[in-house]
């Protein structure tokens, strides 16, 4: 009874840490969710309507900044989308993981390391899962078939 009871508390930290960590990678939509559904609700609309415009809002968020990074060709604007995106993910990430860092570590230098640490490890996160989803886009299949296409075709004039 007792070590099935200390199985499934560790189960469930994990699981914490495991939600912790993708909602702290995702923090641009989230925060503009979170916001978003706050200011509605303050507004006197009701509760479910608050929870829609969250949700609308946060994936439009995800949606926008996925489109735009995988659609812009500047590097410069690339950069500040990813800026964009990797910000509030290290910010979150640092408070996320000294968090987690003061209910186990006892000296202060341990926890701001362990959260530095962590900062980096959510933003680098952030940046692939950005830049992931850009190459998947332009990767495609179709997109590979037109290329090869366009290459078999000899260019005779």
């Amino acid at each position: 009874m007792i070590i099935t009871g200390l199985i499934l508390s560790v189960l469930g930290v994990a699981l914490l840490c495991w939600l912790l960590f993708a909602l702290a990678v995702q923090a641009l939509p989230l925060f503009i969710g979170a916001y978003a559904g706050a200011l509605v609700f303050q507004n006197g609309a009701g509760a479910v309507l608050a929870i829609v415009v969250g949700l609308v809002s946060a994936a439009s968020a995800f949606g926008i900044t996925r489109f735009a990074f995988a659609r812009t060709g500047s590097a410069s604007a690339r950069l500040a989308i990813a800026v964009l995106v990797m910000a509030p993910a290290v910010f979150a990430g640092y408070y996320a993981t000294l968090g987690i860092a003061r209910i186990t570590v006892s000296s202060e230098p341990g926890r701001q390391t362990l959260a530095l640490l962590g900062s980096f490890v959510i933003g680098c996160a952030a940046l692939l899962r950005l830049t992931a989803a850009t190459t998947r886009v332009a990767n495609t299949p179709a997109a590979a078939n037109a290329h090869l296409a366009s290459a078999a075709t000899p260019n005779d004039g």
